[in-house]
């Protein structure tokens, strides 16, 4: 939880900074700070790998407004599988079906697998 909230943090300066010197700065603060907590042994290298990966996959996804809802379900999905195991994360996984049930575009169902509205005459 920790690195999360680290890389969290880490997103949110790489956002609010300007965009020339943003992104430097923010590579050069998660090495250092990924450097540290690996010597000071707080965390594997594994999981700095995993959190690097999974760092660099939110940064191709779209905008901030677009990437809110996915940062804050990873923290639903932790919680129950560190309640619950392997049967917190099918629910999770559930969950998301079910999310993704209700959400519709343009009056269209978002898991529909047709378009169409209706015949036209």
């Amino acid at each position: 939880m920790l690195m999360l909230f680290i890389i969290e943090m880490v997103i949110e300066a790489s956002i609010r900074l300007p965009k020339s010197i943003g992104p430097t700065i923010t590579m050069i603060g998660g090495i250092i700070l990924g450097q540290a907590v690996v010597q000071a042994r707080l965390v594997s290298y594994f999981l700095i790998i995993v959190v690097a990966g999974s760092t660099i996959a939110h940064f191709t996804m779209g905008t901030y407004m677009n990437t809110v809802s996915i940062r804050l379900y990873k923290y639903v999905v932790i919680l129950l599988s560190a309640l619950y195991g392997i049967l917190g994360l099918m629910s999770s996984v559930v969950l998301f079906c079910f999310y993704l049930g209700t959400i519709s575009t343009f009056e269209v169902p978002y898991l529909s697998l047709s378009t169409k509205r209706g015949k036209s005459k």
